[in-house]
């Protein structure tokens, strides 16, 4: 099986749209299978230096092969979009049941709280905290069950991590106690004002959790808190800190302030282990249930949590069809991939984002004699298109001052030479990179601008005279602003990027 390419899949139904792009309905063309393919433009993603967290969306789902989370086919790219093809979730999501359905029982609660449990223990085991449970990003697939998606906000997992939640401040005035309401007076309106908000940048901190949105050290605990809000939605109607004219620093000021401003309203009769559920989830992280206190929870009696997926679904899609997409919202195209010109990309264009092919094999071929010699493990997937293309080399070792200017990786320009030799650059700079260029006068390689190639302007240069960068191996000299003079660093080397240099490098 080889690579994808936009050609591949016949394009259908607009099914979602998000900030940077949509996703649609595609069928492949060889095999007819079909697909959900999520289209985000390269462009915007780098302005808005998003690149990060789409790499790491890609990795989770890469890793991931369990039946909690969508599952990912190929990831590919061209100079314009990155493309990763998913499996199709024809029923919607909980937020298309919630807006049905208003609130749900206890029973349709339990199910799919239990479920959701399970699918963010699944993504806590991959070592990575989700950071954006909500019900728009909880799908439900054709059997009634759901899995998670979305990973654009994720995060991996250390003790404890340090985040800004897209610009959002800890408002240092504190919050009055709120006076008891029945909720929006719209719930309806106030839903579909909760879902335009996935149209924007900003998004919604209904879900976020306290310790997030103070920009502190924070815990997998932030995805229970999120269980907790959701669990109170799917029971009220509504999360417990929405705000009526939909300010979102409002919000952000009573989730903060949650001790105060955390309410049960009387009218929803709420079970006493619903209650006590949700005032042990939607409380202080230090205080705050984790999976194994969840499973073992009174409101979640009779569960049984080794076989979830056997359970029968209060709800099951009535699908017609394999291309069937009643369950979702009506979108307009606004990219139009029919008339869109696929064109290749590779580490010599600009936009080229490292390490992002993605080629899953569920079935793995028969075993042949020439595979009883590979060194390398087989897997279930394979990627990384780079190997395959352009060499790519690497400049490290740099400490200190300059340090940020000379450590990089470098492939070689799409069309620039000089002196004889093709011109390097810096992969992950756009506009006048930092290049490596061979000065044949007087035999020395240089890194400067792009635009200072032919200047003595350099911030390192190196006397070798190898055809390839990869193979210097004199010592650097690196320019040394406060004494204004090239210094010799013999900590600074450079090598061709491998597949196991290119993990460490990142």
């Amino acid at each position: 099986m080889g690579k994808k390419c936009l050609n591949d899949f016949t394009f259908l139904e607009v099914i979602g749209r998000g900030a940077f792009g949509e996703v649609r309905l595609v069928r492949e063309k060889v095999t007819h299978e079909v697909y959900a393919m999520k289209t985000m433009a390269k462009k915007q993603l780098i302005t808005s230096k998003k690149i990060p967290s789409i790499k790491a969306e890609r990795e989770i789902l890469s890793k991931s092969n369990n039946s909690w989370i969508v599952r990912m086919y190929f990831s590919f790219q061209d100079q314009t979009y990155l493309y990763i093809i998913m499996e199709y979730c024809p029923g919607g999501d909980l937020m298309s049941i919630l807006m049905r359905e208003d609130t749900l029982s206890i029973e349709w609660t339990r199910f799919y709280m239990a479920e959701l449990c399970a699918a963010i223990h699944s993504v806590h085991e991959l070592d990575y905290v989700h950071r954006d449970i909500k019900p728009d990003n909880i799908l439900i697939d054709q059997t009634g069950h759901i899995k998670l998606s979305d990973f654009g906000l994720s995060k991996k997992f250390t003790t404890t991590t340090q985040t800004n939640f897209e610009g959002v401040n800890a408002p240092e005035q504190p919050v009055m106690r709120q006076k008891r309401h029945a909720g929006p007076k719209n719930r309806k309106k106030y839903k579909e004002q909760r879902r335009e908000l996935l149209f924007s940048t900003v998004g919604t901190p209904d879900y976020m959790a306290p310790e997030i949105l103070v920009q502190r050290g924070y815990s997998s605990g932030v995805d229970w808190w999120s269980l907790g809000i959701i669990t109170y939605e799917c029971l009220v109607g509504y999360p417990p800190f929405y705000s009526d004219d939909g300010d979102a620093m409002q919000t952000c000021r009573k989730i903060i302030h949650h001790n105060t401003s955390f309410q049960m309203p009387p009218e929803s009769n709420l079970t006493k282990e619903a209650k006590h559920l949700l005032f042990r989830l939607i409380c202080s992280h230090k205080r705050r249930l984790g999976y194994a206190g969840i499973k073992k929870h009174p409101f979640f009696s009779g569960i049984d949590w080794e076989n979830l997926r056997d359970m029968p679904p209060p709800f099951i899609p009535n699908i017609q069809g394999d291309v069937d997409t009643s369950c979702f919202d009506d979108f307009e195209q606004e990219i139009n991939l029919a008339e869109h010109e696929f064109q290749a990309s590779n580490p010599n264009h600009p936009n080229h984002v490292l390490d992002f092919t993605f080629i899953r094999k569920d079935k793995p071929q028969k075993m042949g004699i020439e595979d009883i010699f590979r060194t390398k493990p087989s897997a279930d997937y394979e990627e990384s298109e780079e190997e395959e293309e352009e060499a790519i080399v690497e400049v490290y070792g740099r400490e200190g001052r300059n340090a940020k200017r000379v450590n990089g990786r470098f492939c070689q320009h799409i069309s620039r030479t000089y002196g004889g030799k093709p011109v390097w650059r810096r992969i992950d700079m756009i506009k006048d990179p930092i290049v490596l260029w061979y000065w044949p006068k007087k035999k020395v390689w240089m890194m400067t601008r792009e635009s200072g190639i032919g200047s003595e302007q350099a911030y390192a240069a190196v006397r070798d005279t190898a055809d390839n960068p990869a193979l210097i191996r004199k010592p650097w000299l690196v320019y040394d602003p406060v004494r204004k003079k090239h210094r010799i660093d013999r900590n600074v080397h450079i090598r061709l990027v491998t597949e196991d240099n290119l993990q460490l490098a990142e």
